[in-house]
């Protein structure tokens, strides 16, 4: 796994939490979904998961099927 979790698609989180699945889906859909949500970070001029410390709870957290806010 490479990359910041933060912008990190849930399916690509997945992946990385579940230790049995060792090949990660990336492709042209992970892509814009991660692109999407650095713009919207630009954009908004507000973090991502302002509340979420730890590369394990924002897993967590994501995968329960929460996005950032809408501005």
């Amino acid at each position: 796994f490479k990359g910041n979790v933060k912008y990190s698609p849930p399916e690509i989180l997945r992946a990385r939490y579940d230790k049995s699945i060792t090949i990660y889906p990336y492709g042209e859909k992970t892509d814009v979904y991660s692109y999407g949500l650095m713009l919207w970070e630009l954009l908004s001029l507000k973090p991502l998961f302002p509340n979420i410390k730890g590369k394990e709870d924002l897993t967590k957290y994501v995968l329960a099927g929460h996005r950032p806010a809408p501005t």
